[in-house]
């Protein structure tokens, strides 16, 4: 399946991230990331879902999903390799502004309950 001519732009609410990561980010695909540091400001972020090298994986440690996540379905961070800076980062999903990916921008709308 080819990526759309243009960017197809949707919103989606903050609650529904990791869905939208699971269906549209598949194992080892590249993918645009915005998102807030700690200290207010946003950074973008060029990833990779999947990358596993490096890893030390313990007894009980979270294991990689069935899409490529290291991340455990309770779980508010998802942890992605930063193709940039060639090392990983756990990121915390109600930080995340905007994922790009296969020409589709999702857009995070905040929950107002």
């Amino acid at each position: 399946m080819s990526s759309p001519k243009y960017p197809v732009k949707a919103h989606i609410l903050s609650h529904s991230i990791k869905n939208v990561l699971y269906k549209f980010v598949r194992n080892g695909q590249i993918f645009g990331l915005q998102f807030y540091n700690e200290d207010g400001s946003l950074r973008k972020m060029c990833a990779r879902s999947g990358v596993l090298t490096g890893i030390l994986r313990n007894e009980g440690e979270k294991e990689l999903t069935a899409y490529g996540w290291l991340a455990d379905v309770t779980s508010k961070n998802i942890t992605v390799f930063d193709m940039a800076k060639r090392g990983y980062l756990s990121v915390r999903l109600d930080s995340i502004h905007r994922i790009t990916v296969k020409g589709m921008v999702f857009e995070v709308v905040q929950n107002n309950l």
